[in-house]
C-alpha cells in the first residue's frame, strides 16, 4: 500500500477535500485557505484565494467546476483551475454542507431550521476558451411536513448533511436528531423517511445506480438503506468513534471517523478490506474516494492530508 502524507498541508485543521479530474485534489481547512494539489507528486500546485474568514466546512465537484461551503453560509464556486465563478451568500445557518448535481443543475444544502434548499444553477459555457458564467435560480426549500411554517413550530431538525444522487432525482438529508429523509426534486416533495438513528447523522453518500444510500452517524453505525424499498439492508461497525464522512463508487466504499483511521468496504461483501491509518487519534473530517477507484484521500484536525493507493490484497494498516 503506498501512502503520500503531507503533515503541515494548511497551517489549521483540514476539514474538506474533493477530487478534481480524478487526480488532483482540492483541500480547505478551519482558516478559509483552499489549495489545489498534484496528488502524483503530493505537491502544491496553487493556494486559491477563497475570499473566506471562516472554516470551509465542505467541498464537493463536478468535472467542470467545484463548490466550497464556508461557515459564513456562503457558497462559492471555482472551476478547476482555480478561477473564481459565483458566490451564493445564504441567511445565516439557512445553509450547511453543499452536494452538486452530476449534470450540473442544481445544488442542494441543508439548514438549522430543518428544510432542504435546493438551488437551480444556470451555467453557459464559451467551449472555446472554457470561460463558464454561472447563475443561480429562486431557491426551492423542500421539509418533511407541508410546509416550512410547520417545520419551524415543530422545532425542526438541523439537517447536517445532504447528497444528491446520481439519477440528479433524489435527496437525501440527515439531521442532527438522526433521521434521514429522501426528496423527490423533480416533484418538488417530500418522498420517504428511513429508520431513524439515536444520534446526530454527518455523513451520506448514494451508490453509483442511485439504489442504495450509504449513512453514518455519531452512533457510530453506518447503515445502508435501499431506497425503491426503504428498508435497511445491513448495519455496519468499523471503528466504536462517530463516523464523519462517507463516498461509494461501484466496488468500494470508504468511511473516516473520530478516530483518525479510514476504512475501505467492498461493497458486495460489506467488509473492510483495507485500513488507512496515517491520521492517528486525530478527527478524519473527510475521506474522498478518486474516479477510478484507486485512491483515497483524507484531511485531518492535524492539518494534514494523506493520498492512499487502494490495495486490497490484504488488510493492511499504516
Amino acid at each position: 500500500m503506498s501512502i503520500q502524507h503531507e503533515k503541515n498541508a494548511h497551517e489549521d485543521a483540514v476539514w474538506a477535500c474533493s477530487f478534481l479530474e480524478n487526480r488532483s485534489l482540492v483541500t480547505g481547512s478551519v482558516s478559509g485557505s483552499l489549495k489545489l494539489w498534484d496528488t502524483s507528486t503530493m505537491t502544491l500546485k496553487q493556494s486559491i484565494d477563497s475570499f473566506l474568514t471562516l472554516g470551509i466546512a465542505d467541498i464537493q465537484a463536478t468535472s467542470n467546476f467545484f463548490g466550497v461551503f464556508s461557515l459564513e453560509s456562503v457558497l462559492k464556486f471555482f472551476s478547476n483551475d482555480g478561477t473564481h465563478l459565483a458566490t451564493k451568500k445564504c441567511e445565516p445557518l439557512d445553509s450547511w454542507g453543499i452536494s452538486i448535481a452530476q449534470d450540473e443543475s442544481f445544488v442542494s444544502t441543508g439548514s438549522q431550521a430543518g428544510f432542504v434548499s435546493i438551488i437551480p444553477l444556470d451555467m453557459e459555457r464559451n467551449i472555446g476558451n472554457q470561460k463558464i458564467v454561472m447563475e443561480f435560480g429562486d431557491i426551492v426549500r423542500l421539509s418533511p411536513t407541508s410546509s416550512i411554517q410547520n417545520l419551524q413550530r415543530l422545532g425542526g431538525s438541523f439537517v447536517m448533511a445532504t447528497s444528491i444522487a446520481p439519477d440528479c432525482v433524489h435527496v437525501a438529508s440527515g439531521t442532527a436528531g438522526g433521521q434521514v429523509h429522501i426528496y423527490d426534486v423533480q416533484e418538488k416533495e417530500f418522498e420517504t423517511a428511513l429508520d431513524s438513528y439515536s444520534s446526530r447523522i454527518r455523513a451520506l453518500a448514494w451508490s453509483p445506480d442511485s439504489r442504495l444510500l450509504y449513512t453514518g452517524s455519531d452512533d457510530t453505525h453506518i447503515r445502508i438503506f435501499d431506497r425503491r424499498s426503504g428498508t435497511t439492508i445491513t448495519s455496519l461497525v468499523a471503528q466504536p468513534s462517530w463516523v464523519l464522512s462517507l463516498d461509494a463508487g461501484d466496488n468500494y466504499f470508504v468511511s473516516s471517523s473520530t478516530s483518525g483511521l479510514v476504512h475501505v468496504w467492498d461493497v458486495r461483501m460489506r467488509e473492510v478490506v483495507q485500513v488507512i491509518n496515517p491520521h492517528s487519534g486525530h478527527a478524519v473530517w473527510k475521506a474522498k474516494l478518486n474516479a477510478s477507484e484507486d485512491m483515497v484521500a483524507a484531511v485531518c484536525d492535524d492539518h494534514s492530508i494523506s493520498v492512499t493507493n487502494v490495495s486490497v490484497s490484504g488488510m493492511k494498516a499504516l
